[in-house]
């Protein structure tokens, strides 16, 4: 993250104590959206017939300065011009001082169109001119020809759409102008790219633009890129009134064009020998990112690094495509991306073990230590340990075959049983810090320290989450044998110098951690032959920064990565069909813990929020969430989103094995197990019907 000390003056970026939905400046008004009611067309005109006094319309026309705002080379319409690209697109800007009013005004917008036909997209069959990325990769051999002549061809199809609806404060942002500076309220992320589009829409200098970022609910960002089109239109509301204006997204919004996931769709197709060994692996994956996603690029990149997981094929192809849709643009968490592949990769392990009729944790382990490695170099030496860690603490070797004899009865009998039908799940994952395949961001990441005359330290960074902050302070104090109290962070910055990501946008905190230690070190040695304040700074060295070759897609990924495994056991009521979680086993190797306690919570949190995603309009009871860190490297890892990458697919099969059924699909339907069972149900209903006409008979 590279820094500048900020030179007296304007301070253009500063951090506010409160949420921006609580800001009441004079004269406030309020802004809605008028979207697309069509997904394609050609807009003729946009009018209100009787626009009351004191209210404003803006559209496309009234744009001051460029009508696209860039983002990693993609144009983005700051609202719709000419023509629409999909249902909901943003055509223009109602604002005025009545927050009802203008949800009653929006309705009344007249919108005129030029209709265009509209096409739907396959994920079957793709289009050339769908496609707006792809990536290839394989070892050469000839992994067609093994999946035709392999004794145990395996294939299957793994789609995943999950996501988790924020319940806190929704997006928007507050500006106003203060003389010729553009004041920006928000939970602002990317500051760089926020003050650039501002900049460009309303056509000034970034130097006039000043933002404060503001609390935000909840820890977590769905689309940091989007805010800064939402931060734009606000910001050209505010600039065309002179007044203070204020957007806030309806929950609605939030979910159908903010936190959108982007849907994914993989195929594997594997040729297994008799042991369960894979002998070549064939991924397909499809991501549909809606109209535009800027971060496309490296979406598919780290889709293909997880598409291999922790095992080790002898030869496989792998192809990842991304495609355009006339659909709202897709959120962004590039972890969450990887849980999708992990979710299709572990449920098509699930179906090996059950095929070959061996252990899933013994089938993931051959698999493990197959040779010669993939084009991507991993520490797995802990993987081993790891999966032992839940296969004993859960005693899954015990429940899983006693649960596969009970599944070899017929589906008609367990319904009827009054004895609950159960399962046991098992599923492993990486959680990569630092991805090396972003390397226009992560080579250039730097972390700053000054250590003042009046003895206190300066971390120069934008804030992190309060953990992350809290443990930094702790180090620093450690280190430097500083008081607590005499550490903060100071996240001020000169605009030509503000970082170029998202804060914490690549899952960096590993890699910011060890540079911060690195800065104590530093003035640890000079603190005592140099003259204070002693300012130093420590980014990747150049060994580290070669460990990864981008043209060949190749070598280490990620700057270090942490393994994790879970089991999962779930009960099926036969009366209710209601599915509990008996319970959940995690263990982890993540390297360096800094916080024990405060790691154990994030991940149970994390597991509770999980399963909130996986089942639509259903909440799953979890009895019990038992978590070990295992001891490991030294160095400290990424581990917030690695329970997303194991917990669906322990899941998934566990369920799989209770209902002798493949799930394949989540988030998975409130009637699943209606679903599933549904031919049984029918064939019991005719059993039972045939039985009441024989009582009937025999009494006549």
């Amino acid at each position: 993250m590279a820094t500048r000390r900020r030179p007296p003056g304007r301070q253009l970026v500063n951090f506010a104590s409160s949420f921006f939905s609580d800001l009441k400046p004079e004269g406030l008004l309020y802004a809605v959206l008028i979207r697309s009611p069509l997904s394609m067309g050609r807009i003729r005109s946009i009018t209100h017939p009787h626009l009351p006094e004191g209210y404003f319309l803006y559209t496309a026309k009234d744009i001051p300065g460029s009508k696209t705002i860039s983002i990693l080379g993609t144009s983005i319409p700051l609202l719709a011009d000419e023509t629409v690209s999909y249902q909901g697109e943003p055509l223009g800007i109602l604002v005025g001082p009545d927050k009802i009013d203008l949800q009653q005004l929006v309705k009344e917008v007249v919108i005129r169109f030029h209709k265009v036909e509209e096409r739907s997209l396959s994920t079957e069959v793709l289009e050339p001119q769908d496609i707006i990325a792809c990536r290839t990769l394989s070892d050469g051999g000839d992994a067609e020809l093994l999946f035709a002549e392999a004794d145990i061809p395996l294939e299957g199809s793994y789609s995943s759409n999950c996501y988790s609806s924020q319940c806190g404060e929704a997006a928007g942002g507050l500006a106003l102008y203060k003389g010729e500076t553009l004041v920006l309220y928000a939970p602002v992320q990317w500051f760089s790219q926020v003050r650039r589009s501002i900049a460009a829409g309303l056509g000034i200098l970034p130097q006039q633009v000043e933002i404060r970022k503001t609390l935000a609910a909840g820890g977590r960002n769905n689309s940091q890129w989007y805010s800064a089109i939402l931060s734009a239109q606000v910001a050209m509301a505010a600039y065309l009134c002179r007044k203070p204006v204020r957007i806030l997204l309806t929950r609605e919004e939030q979910e159908l064009y903010y936190e959108r996931p982007a849907p994914v769709v993989v195929n594997y197709r594997s040729s297994v020998a008799p042991n369960g060994r894979i002998l070549a692996l064939i991924a397909s994956i499809v991501v549909d990112t809606g109209i535009y996603n800027p971060f496309i690029n490296d979406l598919i990149s780290r889709m293909v690094v997880a598409s291999l997981g922790v095992y080790n094929p002898p030869v496989y192809k792998i192809e990842a495509y991304a495609v355009r849709s006339q659909t709202p643009p897709t959120a962004l968490t590039l972890q969450r991306m990887d849980s999708q592949i992990f979710f299709a990769l572990e449920t098509h392990l699930y179906e090996i073990a059950r095929r070959v009729g061996r252990m899933p944790h013994e089938v993931r382990l051959l698999n493990h230590v197959v040779s010669p490695s993939k084009p991507f170099k991993f520490n797995f030496t802990h993987l081993e340990k790891v999966i032992q860690a839940v296969v004993d603490k859960s005693s899954f070797q015990r429940k899983y075959w006693s649960f596969s004899l009970t599944r070899e009865d017929s589906p008609e009998k367990k319904l009827t049983s009054p004895v609950p039908v159960r399962g046991i799940g098992l599923s492993c994952a990486f959680e990569g810090s630092g991805f090396m395949g972003a390397i226009q961001y992560t080579s250039d990441l730097t972390m700053e320290l000054t250590l003042e005359k009046d003895g206190s330290v300066a971390i120069h960074t934008y804030p992190p989450s309060p953990s992350i902050r809290d443990i930094w302070i702790k180090i620093v104090s450690k280190e430097l044998d500083v008081p607590e109290a005499n550490i903060h962070i100071d996240g001020n910055f000169h605009p030509d110098s503000e970082p170029l990501h998202p804060a914490g946008f690549f899952g960096n905190v590993g890699i910011m951690t060890q540079l911060l230690r690195k800065c104590c070190t530093a003035i640890q040695k000079k603190r005592f032959q140099q003259a204070l304040p002693i300012h130093v700074s420590r980014g990747l060295t150049s060994s580290q920064k070669k460990q990864w070759d981008q043209e060949s897609f190749s070598g280490e990924p990620f700057f270090t990565t942490a393994t994790g495994a879970a089991t999962a056991e779930v009960e099926l009521d036969p009366y209710t069909f209601k599915t509990i979680l008996r319970g959940i086993w995690i263990a982890i190797e993540g390297g360096e813990i800094l916080s024990k306690e405060r790691a154990i919570s994030t991940i149970k949190a994390a597991v509770r929020e999980s399963l909130c995603e996986l089942v639509l309009m259903e909440e799953i009871e979890v009895k019990d969430i038992f978590v070990e860190l295992l001891p490991g490297s030294k160095e400290p890892k990424q581990l917030g989103g690695l329970v997303y990458s194991l917990l669906p697919s322990a899941v998934a099969a566990a369920i799989s094995q209770a209902y002798n059924t493949v799930i394949s699909s989540i988030p998975l339907e409130y009637n699943y197990v209606c679903q599933a069972l549904s031919p049984c149900q029918s064939k019991m209903e005719g059993q039972v019907l045939a039985g009441e006409a024989a009582i009937q008979e025999e009494a006549q």
